[in-house]
């Protein structure tokens, strides 16, 4: 058998629990996507690789069993983790726990390990955590709150994408990468606004002086936010920076400001153009960037 071939049509999707073959060496990306009636697997010896997105949308998944005899993983109850217990690699979608505690040997919590996850409110972190991957807790519809160890000096683009109910995300003052202000996460100089919870309902925000850049996705599906005003002394905006935010009506831009990346503004250029209002100075990157994009520009100088 080839080593990703688990999604072939012969493989009955109705079972709840699957047996994967003694033999397989990789359970490759796609083979268990949209098995919504599967409740658990069991992972042979031979299994070597584990895809990050194997288990995409198996929404009744769970547990994960693995064999004793398995030399690079292991399940501590039903969640998969490395062997040596220093990556949590995929949490099963279907437990209905509303808390879990990651155990204390974790360094590492693996791409979209937590994804659609939609009972959690709260997951608590060990103080070993390092590093948290992209798309790590990516549609944990029910998060509340975070709270981010002096550890963590790695945070993921996106890791917590579609988190609708995410009011904060705090962050150790003993943390020597990131900060939060106001449950707002930032890089720890305060020069990149990495993000803002989207479960936050404010409807204005005026971004810190000092902040030079806005991270990728930081502000994607704030569904509340209808005004913003962002400081001198800004540079970048990225890609899909404001993406789906849906009430969005007005932002004032800096005159420092010189990229605004692709999408930054998301649905507002497309059926909602009418609704966004640039408002910046005359002459401006701003200005140039609105006009391009057919979007409605107004001066502030």
């Amino acid at each position: 058998m080839e080593q990703s071939d688990l999604h072939a049509d012969y493989v009955d999707k109705e079972t709840e629990r699957f047996v994967v073959p003694d033999g397989v060496r990789r359970i490759g990306f796609h083979d268990f996507w949209f098995w919504d009636k599967l409740r658990s697997v069991v992972i042979p010896t031979s299994v070597e690789e584990i895809d990050e997105d194997a288990f995409f949308e198996s929404g009744a998944l769970e547990s994960f069993e693995v064999a004793e005899g398995n030399a690079r993983y292991r399940s501590i109850d039903g969640v998969l983790f490395s062997k040596d217990g220093k990556t949590l690699v995929k949490y099963p979608e279907g437990i209905k726990n509303d808390v879990y505690v990651v155990p204390e040997s974790v360094e590492t919590i693996e791409r979209h390990a937590f994804y659609h996850c939609v009972s959690l409110t709260s997951v608590v972190l060990p103080q070993s955590l390092k590093t948290i991957v992209a798309g790590a807790f990516a549609e944990c519809f029910a998060l509340e709150s975070f709270d981010v160890p002096e550890n963590v000096t790695k945070i993921g683009r996106r890791a917590f994408f579609l988190c609708s109910e995410l009011k904060a995300i705090n962050v150790s003052e003993n943390n020597p990468r990131y900060r939060s202000i106001d449950g707002i996460l930032f890089s720890h100089d305060g020069k990149k606004l990495l993000k803002r919870p989207e479960g936050t309902k404010k409807e204005e925000y005026g971004v810190p002086q000092g902040v030079k850049e806005i991270e990728e996705g930081a502000f994607d599906s704030c569904s509340s936010l209808k005004k913003v005003v962002l400081p001198e002394g800004l540079k970048t905006i990225g890609d899909g920076a404001f993406w789906e935010c849906s009430s969005l009506e007005e932002i004032v831009l800096p005159q420092s400001l010189d990229n605004i990346g692709d999408r930054a503004f998301g649905s507002a250029l497309d059926e909602r153009a009418t609704l966004l209002t640039i408002c910046a100075p005359k002459g401006s990157y701003a200005e140039k960037y609105a006009k391009t994009n057919n979007i409605k520009f107004e001066p502030t100088t």
